[in-house]
This record gives structure tokens, sequence and C-alpha cells, in this order.
């Protein structure tokens, strides 16, 4: 319950900053509260909240762990959803049967494709975050499903790679960074 509030009084065009400071409103914390218990300096938790600097992902997880919000909903993941690749609903509509951490593994290598279209310069606080997003969610995978991924992603596996599933999920995880399989590209002699 105390999440749906949060996340109602976040609105679409908020920034990470204000986003943080409306959780910590909503909870009636104050900085040196959230400071205390966080162990973020309150200086710190100051420049979040006015953008000054961005929060790295174990400080982002320890800020929404104490204000009850997903970091996806402070960076404003859920927001944005258009990219190169296909939809997790275009995906399941070719008839290829999709798991919900096959689909937040999709959800997450759009936003890095997207992401990755300006070098992650723009947003390095929420790439890191698709991306420690994507590697949890691919864990989560069977062998059968990282092969779609990968078939999806233009990655060739063969048959007996396709049980080494931490080869298939670097390797997906490859893409997501540098756009090819890196793995494929073969060296030349100098």
């Amino acid at each position: 319950m105390t999440s749906e509030i949060i996340i109602n009084a976040i609105k679409e065009n908020d920034t990470p900053a204000d986003r943080l400071k409306a959780a910590r409103n909503t909870k009636n914390l104050t900085r040196k509260q959230l400071a205390e218990l966080t162990g973020i300096p309150v200086k710190t938790i100051e420049k979040y909240e006015y953008g000054g600097m961005e929060p790295n992902i174990s400080r982002l997880h320890s800020l929404c762990e104490i204000l009850g919000i997903t970091p996806e909903a402070v960076i404003g993941i859920e927001m944005e959803t258009s990219g190169p690749h296909e939809t997790p609903e275009e995906i399941s509509a070719s008839g290829i049967h999709t798991s919900k951490f096959m689909e937040d593994c999709l959800l997450h290598l759009r936003e890095l494709d997207m992401l990755r279209q300006g070098r992650f310069r723009a947003y390095p606080v929420k790439a890191r975050a698709h991306f420690e997003a994507l590697q949890n969610a691919l864990r989560l995978l069977d062998g059968e499903e990282l092969g779609e991924i990968a078939e999806l992603r233009g990655i060739v596996i063969d048959e007996e790679q396709i049980d080494e599933v931490e080869e298939a999920a670097r390797r997906i995880l490859d893409t997501a960074v540098f756009g090819i399989d890196i793995f494929s590209i073969e060296l030349k002699a100098l």
C-alpha cells in the first residue's frame, strides 16, 4: 500500500531527483533521518534531491529499500516503452513462449539499445540499473529461453553451447552493451 502512495506522488515528468524527494516526503522522513537509516551523508542526499549528483547503484538500492520504492520507479524505467527491438507483446504474438523473466530481459535489452545510441552518456545511472536488472533476469532463464533471446539478438549458439547458460547470458549482455556479439568476431593474424 505504501509503495502505491509513493508511486502516485511521483509524476511522469519528474526527474530522478524529484522522485527521490517525493518518496522521502511521502514517508515523512527528513534528510537527516534518511541519512541515519541509509548511512549516506546528509549533504550527499541533498545533492541527489537537487540533481547535482546521481547515486551509484548500491546507494540507489539502499535509498529505495528505506523509501519503499523500486530503483526503476526512481529513474523512470517503466515510463519509457519504445525501442528498436520487438516488444514482449510482439514476441508473444509471434508464438514464442515468454515468461515474466524473459519479458523483463527483453524490456531491459530494448532500453539498453536506446541508451547505447547515446553512448550511455546521458543517463549513466539508468544504464547501469538496466544492465544490472538484465543480469539478474538472465540468471532466472532456462537454456531454451536464453536460446530464444540469443536468436532474437542475432547470436548463433551451437547446440553444444546451449547448456552453457553463463556463456549465452554473457553474449546477450555483450549485445546490450556493444551492439554486437563480441564472441562471433574472428581474430585475424596481424
